[in-house]
């Protein structure tokens, strides 16, 4: 069964159930949707056109240092502001699904890890989904990541209940999880469960497991 055949499916920018049916197919089917890290509309063209020639979703992704380059490294980006970062990110999705749709393919436009200290960065993509769901009827991004596994395990998921709540909350004012139109991906510390490690504030080292 080609990803063709999956419901709704089309080319460009996927979100919500569309977006989760594609990720189900490619783990059903055992391939995988290579996600790239992009920093400039060329990179950005180049991940589509590569994703054309095979007829292969793709998956657009935004670091926080990337999306300051894809708006310019002259303007601002303050430490707990990270003016750029968000500008970027939101302009290189804007991109994105102005261009997609004429590659034929579909696309997942995602952010990729969210430290702490990036949560500005997080929360004004957020703003942007909100404002295009006012609009368009869903987010900007097809989903977002949380990266916390450095804090200290009740932190991380106090963080990480915060967040996903407001996303579930974007074109829902019930905020129940069956109407999640947004994605997010939490880092959250498993310990003894996974073999690869990352330095927490304590100095310690504990593994981390990708959960949604």
């Amino acid at each position: 069964m080609s990803f063709w055949e999956i419901p709704g499916m089309k080319a460009g920018v996927v979100t919500g159930d569309l977006a989760w049916a594609l990720l189900q197919h490619a783990k059903e089917h055992k391939y995988a949707i290579p996600a790239f890290n992009c920093t400039s509309s060329s990179t950005i063209n180049s991940v589509l056109e590569a994703g054309k020639e095979l007829n292969r979703p793709v998956m657009i992704q935004f670091s926080e240092g990337g999306s300051a380059f894809v708006a310019g490294k002259a303007l601002p980006n303050e430490k707990g502001k990270l003016q750029a970062s968000i500008l970027g990110a939101v302009a290189g999705a804007h991109f994105a699904r102005a261009v997609a749709p004429a590659y034929g393919i579909p696309v997942l436009v995602h952010s990729d890890h969210c430290a702490k200290k990036l949560l500005p960065w997080f929360d004004g993509m957020l703003e942007a989904d909100e404002a295009y769901f006012k609009e368009h009827g869903e987010p900007l991004f097809s989903s977002h990541m949380l990266d916390l596994s450095e804090e200290p395990d009740e932190e991380n998921i106090a963080i990480c209940e915060k967040h996903p709540s407001r996303i579930c909350g974007i074109g829902d004012e019930t905020r129940k999880w069956s109407s999640l139109n947004c994605w997010c991906w939490d880092m959250v510390v498993i310990p003894n469960r996974n073999p690869l490690h990352v330095k927490n504030s304590l100095g310690k080292h504990a593994p981390f497991l990708l959960v949604t």
